[in-house]
């Protein structure tokens, strides 16, 4: 998903929807699909770019290259009953 150019209101509440779990809903958001896609910069002065991985801030290299995995990461789901006692 991408946004497309908006204004600061109309930003204010796309972040609203997203934490509301509904940005599907949302006019001014693109979803796209896709298998590899890689992030350049039209200039080579920004050679570096900081990002966000899992909560942890690092600087990387461009260009950077996203891709989907060849094999399924299988999640591990607890049982109905933990989750329950983690809930109270």
């Amino acid at each position: 998903m991408a946004p497309r150019a908006i204004g600061r209101l109309a930003q204010i509440g796309l972040t609203l929807r997203g934490a509301l779990s509904r940005m599907s809903d949302a006019d001014n958001v693109v979803g796209f699909g896709f298998r590899r896609f890689t992030v350049t910069h039209t200039t080579r002065i920004h050679k570096r770019v900081k990002i966000a991985m899992d909560g942890e801030v690092a600087h990387m290299h461009l260009p950077l290259e996203f891709r989907v995995g060849e094999t399924p990461l299988y999640l591990l789901k607890p049982e109905a009953g933990v989750t329950a006692l983690n809930r109270s």
